[in-house]
C-alpha cells in the first residue's frame, strides 16, 4: 500500500458516538450537482453544523427518505458528526412508511415535500440507543419486512478505509454518484469517496440519459459504480463510443453479473486502460467483503476474488469446519471489523449492542486454483420439487452457460423462469424439463421485457415467486402478470390494476411489469396528455416526475383530491398556441406566431421522450413511429376533404402540399406537412451512428450545433434558391425552431441555461426583428418565443385550479386534431351566415378537434389490440 493509501486510511474519526467522514480540504469540491453548483469541503461542512443545531444535542434517531440530493446528504453526515442514529429509507412508499414509523418511532422525519426538504418531530421521547448504532439500513433494499441491519460508526470506517485502499482512491478521483445511498452499496461510495477528500457527482438520473453522460464529462468524471442491471443498461446504449476522457475506475457488485458482460467490460477497460473491479458484499458487511483484483479478472470472470483489507473470509462444511482444499464447497463466512452489530425488527433492539462476530453470507461456494473464492450458489434457493432437490443458482448459471439470458424462481409447487429472450420460452422449458428430471407441468417460462428489481437493482426474487400461476389461476392472463404485493390492501390492488390497464390500454396492450414506467414503455408527447389526464383520476393527483415513477410507485400513490393540481409547461403552452392558432383563424384575435411556438415545443418533446429510446434501441423507429401518429391521421383528413371538394391532389396527399405556391395551398394543413417532414430529416440525421454517438454524448451542443447549421441554412439557401413564393413554410426555413426547442430541453447546467437565454434573445431580436434599445414594442410572435422559450427552460410544471387542469389537458392532448378539424369548423361557420359570434366558431373547433382525437386514440388502440390477439392466438 502506498504511502499516500497509508494517510487516507489513518484519516477519518470514529467513536462510539460520532463519526465524520468529511476529509477534504477546504477549497476542495465535495459534491457537485448535476445542475452545475459545487459545495466545497468547507460549505459542507458549514451546512452539516448548521443542519446539526436543528438536531439539537440529545441523541436521537433520524430517519431520511434518501434521494441522491446534497440535502439529504448533508442530513446524513449531519447526524453521524454530531452523535445521532440515522436510519435510511426510500421516498414514495408511504405504507412503507408509517410500519417504520409505528414500529421504532423515530424522533425526527427528513424528506422531500413538494420539492422541498422538510425536518419534522415525530417523537419527543429519548430513546435509550445503544452507544455504537450509527446506520440502520433495510435489509433488502424496501422496508416492508421492517427489518433493518444495525451498522456501527466503527464498521462504517472501517470499510470505508478497506475500500480507499483497493479501489486506491484520491483526492483527484470525481465519482459518479447514480446509485441511491440509502442502498448500502450507495452509501459506501458516498462514505469512501469523502473520507478520500476525493468529489462526488450528484444525480438523480438515468445512465440511458444523454444529459447524464454530458454531466460526467463536463465534469471530469473518473469512476462508475453499477448494479448488474446498470452494466446491462451501459450494454445497451453503446458505453464503448462515448466520449469520456478522464474516466479510469468501473465497480461492480450487488449481485452477479452474467460472465459474458464480465468479460465484456474487463477486456474493454484492459483496451482503454480502466481497472474494472467486480466485487462482493452483503449490507451486513457495511456492505464490501471481496473483490477480483482487475489483472485477474478476464481469467477469472466467474469469482468475487479476495477477502478486502483488513478482512477474512472461510469455507465451513456442514459441522462448521474450514474447507481449505480447492474445489470444495462449503458455506462462504466473514469476519472482519465491518461485521453489522446485528439486526433490528423492533425499537428495543435499538438497544443491544454487538451480538455477532462473523458474517455467515448464505452464500455456498470454493476456493480456485488460484486462491480466488468462488460463489455456487446460494444456500437457501432451493426447491423440492417431485421429491428433487432443485439449486435455483445453479439453474441460472446452466441457463446462462446455454446462452439464455433468465432468472429462476418458485417454491415447492412448481419452477418459475423469467427470460429475456423472446420466442425462447419452449426451448428453455424443454431444457430445464430434461436437465432437472421434471414434467413440464412444473416448469412456468414467461417472457419478459426486464426482470423485476429491488430499488437497490438486484434482482427481486420474491416477486418472481410471487408470478407462480397455481393450478386455479392457469390460463388467467391477469393473474400471470400481476406481481402482486404481499399485504397490500385490496384497494391497492385495484388501484393498481387500474394504473397498469391504462398503461397497457396506451402501450397496444403490451404486457406491463411492475418496474415499467411511462418513458420506459416507450411514452412520448402524444400519449403523455392522455395519461395525465387517467393517472390523475387514479391516484388523486399527479406526482412529481410521475413518468419516470415505476407502476409499483404509482399504485401506492393513496387517493388525495387536491385544489391546485401541476401542468407540465409544454403541455400548458401547446393548449395556449393552438388555441391562439384557432381564435386567429376565427377572426377574434390577431396573435400570431403560435406555430413558431408549436415547433418550439415539438424539438422539446423528441429531445425529453424520443433521444433517450432512440440512443438506447440504436434505431430511428421511435422518431418513425411518432411521424406516423401525425401523418396517418392527416393524410386521412385530406383525403376527406380531397373527396368532399372533388379536387385530387396527390401532392398534398403525401405531404408535400407546403411545397407549392401559398395561393395554391387549397388547405391550411401546411404545419401538419411541414412537421414530419422535420421529423424525417431529425431522423435520418440520427440514423447516422457518428449523428447518434455525438447526439448521446452531448445532447445540449447536438442540438446548439444543430441549430446554428440550420439557422446558416435558412439564411444562405434564399440567396441561392428564393422560396419567397413558398412563405415560408419549407423546413429548411422553419427547422431551426425545432432544434431551440431540442438546446432547451437538453440545458441542464447553469452555464447552459445561459447559453440558452442568450441564443433566445439573439433569434428574438436578429432573426425576428425586435430591436428594444430603438423603443420598439415586442412583437406578438417574439413574445411568444420569449415567454415559451422561458418557460420551458425554468419551469417544469404550473400549479392551476383542478378544473382549468382538465381542459389545459384535453386541449393540449387533442392539438393537432384540433388543428385539422378547425378548418372543417370554419367552414360550417362561414357558411351559417353566423359570422359575428366568433367565439363559437373558435369553441366548435376546438370542441370538435378534441372529439376526433377521442375517437381516433380509441379506435386505434381497438384495432392493434385486435390485430395483437390475433397474432398470439396460435400460441396460447
Amino acid at each position: 500500500m502506498s504511502a499516500s493509501h497509508i494517510e487516507y486510511s489513518a484519516q477519518g474519526s470514529a467513536s462510539d458516538t460520532h463519526l465524520s467522514f468529511l476529509n477534504g480540504k477546504a477549497d476542495d469540491p465535495a459534491l457537485i450537482i448535476e445542475d452545475g453548483t459545487t459545495w466545497s469541503y468547507a460549505e459542507l461542512t458549514q451546512r452539516v453544523k448548521a443542519f446539526s443545531t436543528k438536531l439539537g444535542h440529545t441523541r436521537s434517531l433520524l430517519l431520511i427518505q434518501a434521494e441522491n440530493a446534497p440535502e439529504a446528504i448533508t442530513a446524513y453526515l449531519a447526524a453521524l458528526c454530531h452523535g445521532h442514529a440515522v436510519m435510511l429509507i426510500p421516498p414514495g412508499h408511504p405504507d412503507d412508511l408509517e410500519q417504520v414509523k409505528a414500529t421504532f418511532a423515530p424522533n425526527w422525519i427528513f424528506a422531500e415535500v413538494n420539492g422541498e426538504w422538510r425536518l419534522s418531530v415525530h417523537s419527543s421521547a429519548t430513546m435509550n440507543l445503544h452507544p455504537e448504532l450509527a446506520v440502520l439500513l433495510p435489509t433488502s433494499g424496501s422496508t416492508g419486512a421492517v427489518k433493518f441491519v444495525r451498522l456501527s460508526y466503527a464498521s462504517l470506517l472501517a470499510n470505508a478505509r478497506s475500500i480507499i485502499d483497493y479501489l486506491r482512491i484520491t483526492t483527484d478521483d470525481r465519482a459518479l454518484m447514480t446509485l441511491p445511498f440509502r442502498y448500502s452499496y450507495g452509501l459506501s461510495v458516498l462514505n469512501s469517496h469523502l473520507l478520500a477528500g476525493a468529489t462526488l457527482l450528484v444525480t438523480r438520473r438515468s445512465l440511458t440519459e444523454p444529459a447524464l453522460w454530458h454531466f460526467f464529462k463536463e465534469q471530469s468524471g473518473t469512476s462508475i459504480s453499477g448494479v448488474p442491471q446498470s452494466y446491462e443498461l451501459l450494454d445497451s446504449i453503446g458505453f464503448e463510443k462515448l466520449d469520456l476522457p478522464k474516466l479510469r475506475t468501473l465497480t461492480q457488485a450487488g449481485g452477479r453479473l452474467p460472465r459474458d458482460k464480465v468479460l465484456r467490460f474487463a477486456k474493454l477497460a484492459q483496451q482503454r486502460g480502466w481497472r474494472f473491479y467486480v466485487m462482493y458484499g452483503q449490507t451486513e458487511a457495511s456492505p464490501r467483503m471481496a473483490y477480483v483484483p482487475p489483472e485477474l479478472l478476464i481469467d477469472n470472470p466467474d469469482c468475487i476474488g479476495i477477502a478486502i483489507p483488513g478482512g477474512l473470509l472461510r469455507l465451513l462444511d456442514a459441522q462448521g469446519r474450514e474447507i481449505t482444499e480447492e474445489g470444495v464447497e462449503g458455506e462462504l463466512v466473514y469476519e472482519g471489523p465491518n461485521v453489522m452489530l446485528g439486526y433490528a425488527t423492533s425499537a428495543q433492539d435499538l438497544t443491544l449492542g454487538r451480538n455477532t462476530q462473523r458474517l455467515v453470507t448464505g452464500d455456498m461456494g470454493c476456493r480456485t486454483r488460484q486462491g480466488l473464492f468462488k460463489i455456487t450458489g446460494r444456500k437457501s434457493r432451493f426447491l423440492k420439487l417431485f421429491g428433487l432437490r432443485i439449486g435455483l443458482d445453479e439453474l441460472e448459471q446452466y441457463l446462462d452457460q446455454e446462452g439464455y439470458r433468465a432468472v429462476c424462481g418458485g417454491s415447492d409447487s412448481a419452477l418459475v423462469v423469467l427470460t429475456l429472450d423472446r420466442g425462447k420460452a419452449g426451448a428453455i422449458s424443454r431444457a430445464l424439463s430434461a436437465r432437472c428430471e421434471l414434467p413440464a407441468s412444473a416448469i412456468q417460462v414467461r417472457e419478459v421485457d426486464a426482470f423485476p428489481q429491488l430499488p437497490s437493482g438486484k434482482v427481486d426474487y420474491p416477486a418472481i415467486t410471487r408470478m407462480l400461476v397455481h393450478p386455479t389461476n392457469r390460463g388467467s392472463p391477469a393473474s400471470a402478470r400481476r406481481l402482486d404485493n404481499a399485504g397490500s390492501a385490496s384497494s391497492a390492488r385495484s388501484k393498481t390494476e387500474s394504473v397498469r390497464s391504462l398503461y397497457e390500454r396506451l402501450f397496444s396492450g403490451s404486457p406491463v411489469q411492475g418496474h415499467d414506467t411511462f418513458v420506459s414503455l416507450g411514452g412520448d408527447s402524444l400519449n403523455f396528455v392522455e395519461a395525465a389526464m387517467v393517472l390523475e383520476n387514479i391516484l388523486g393527483h399527479l406526482p412529481e416526475d410521475w413518468q419516470d415513477l415505476e407502476v409499483d410507485a404509482l399504485e401506492k400513490i393513496h387517493s388525495q383530491r387536491l385544489f391546485l393540481h401541476q401542468v407540465d409547461t409544454a403541455s400548458l403552452l401547446r393548449s395556449l398556441a393552438i388555441t391562439a392558432i384557432v381564435s386567429n383563424h376565427f377572426n377574434l384575435t390577431k396573435i400570431p406566431g403560435g406555430v413558431n411556438l408549436l415547433l418550439v415545443i415539438s424539438g422539446f418533446n423528441f429531445a425529453r421522450f424520443l433521444l433517450a429510446r432512440i440512443v438506447k434501441t440504436n434505431s430511428v423507429m421511435p422518431a418513425i413511429s411518432s411521424l406516423l401518429r401525425i401523418a396517418v391521421p392527416t393524410v386521412l383528413a385530406l383525403a376527406v376533404l380531397q373527396v368532399k371538394t372533388g379536387s385530387f391532389d396527390v401532392q398534398q396527399l403525401t405531404l408535400l402540399g407546403n411545397w407549392k405556391a401559398a395561393s395554391q395551398q387549397e388547405f391550411g394543413f401546411w404545419y401538419l406537412e411541414v412537421l414530419p417532414q422535420i421529423l424525417l430529416i431529425v431522423a435520418a440525421l440520427l440514423a447516422v451512428p457518428a449523428f447518434r454517438a455525438r447526439a448521446q454524448a452531448d445532447p445540449f451542443r447536438f442540438g446548439f450545433g444543430m441549430l446554428l447549421v440550420l439557422i446558416a441554412l435558412m439564411l444562405l439557401i434564399p440567396r441561392i434558391w428564393s422560396a419567397e413564393h413558398l412563405y415560408n413554410r419549407v423546413p429548411h426555413m422553419l427547422m431551426w425552431l425545432f432544434a431551440l426547442g431540442w438546446m432547451l430541453q437538453c440545458a441542464a447546467s447553469r452555464r447552459q441555461k445561459i447559453i440558452a437565454v442568450c441564443v433566445v434573445f439573439a433569434l428574438s431580436t436578429v432573426l425576428l426583428g425586435w430591436n428594444p434599445l430603438a423603443g420598439q414594442s415586442i412583437p406578438s410572435p417574439v413574445a411568444w418565443m420569449w415567454i415559451g422559450c422561458m418557460a420551458l427552460l425554468f419551469v417544469e410544471k404550473v400549479r392551476v385550479p383542478y378544473p382549468v387542469n382538465k381542459i389545459i389537458y384535453l386541449v393540449s392532448g387533442a392539438s393537432m386534431f384540433i388543428f385539422i378539424m378547425h378548418y372543417t369548423a370554419r367552414n360550417i361557420w362561414n357558411r351559417t351566415g353566423i359570422t359575428q359570434f366568433p367565439a363559437l366558431g373558435v369553441l366548435a373547433g376546438i370542441v370538435g378537434g378534441i372529439a376526433a382525437w377521442w375517437l381516433w386514440e380509441r379506435g386505434t388502440r381497438f384495432v392493434l389490440r385486435n390485430l395483437s390477439k390475433r397474432r398470439s392466438a396460435p400460441g396460447e
